[in-house]
């Protein structure tokens, strides 16, 4: 089925994968990005114990503790506008490989159904000159029990044996047809990408 087989490529495709890895990571970008146009509000602290602790006054040497904590708020009008700007471009950079990844999904239904169509033809073929041959095999044998009984001349059994070499040719390239064709579906499903993986872990 071309719906099943195409919901295995979404899933296994490397290109799809990182169309959308990518345009989701973008995403996130521009969210950062956006997130620079608004204040900033950060914490700090610190806690000193030491002698002579240089935060009392007058100085003496004894031990004693301070600690100070405080909050700051930055922003800059110019953060707002490099903010959106940044935001906008990364954000259209993600809209572009979701818009090329959308593309790349058409192509692959394409290739899928057309490479379904085409081991269907090279199996109809297949068949076809598996009869041929059979056919051609009984007429060669028919010429050449002719030609031994004298019956029939050796043109005749020639062109009998032409006509079975050809269909016997016919069915090694239907043979070949349908195994490229297997290899294309793989390709365009994705499943060789897994057996990549298994050959280079």
């Amino acid at each position: 089925d071309p719906k099943v087989l195409f919901n295995e490529a979404i899933s296994t495709r490397p290109e799809l994968k990182s169309f959308m890895i990518n345009a989701e990571a973008l995403q996130k970008q521009a969210s950062a990005a956006m997130a620079l146009a608004y204040p900033s509000l950060s914490g700090f602290g610190s806690a000193l114990y030491a002698n002579p602790n240089q935060r009392r006054f007058p100085l003496e040497q004894t031990w004693f503790g301070t600690w100070e904590v405080g909050a700051q708020i930055n922003w800059s009008p110019n953060d707002v506008f490099t903010g959106r700007a940044n935001s906008a471009e990364l954000q259209a950079r993600a809209e572009q490989l979701v818009a090329q990844a959308a593309a790349v999904r058409d192509s692959v239904a394409i290739e899928i159904t057309q490479a379904v169509q085409g081991i269907k033809e090279a199996e109809f073929a297949l068949e076809t000159t598996k009869r041929q041959q059979t056919s051609a095999e009984e007429a060669y044998r028919v010429a050449r029990e002719l030609f031994l009984n004298g019956r029939a001349t050796s043109t005749t059994l020639t062109d009998a044996e032409t006509e079975l070499t050809r269909a016997r040719l016919e069915g090694v390239n239907a043979s070949v047809d349908v195994r490229t064709g297997h290899v294309r579906l793989r390709h365009a499903v994705g499943r060789d990408a897994n057996l990549a993986k298994v050959i280079n872990p």
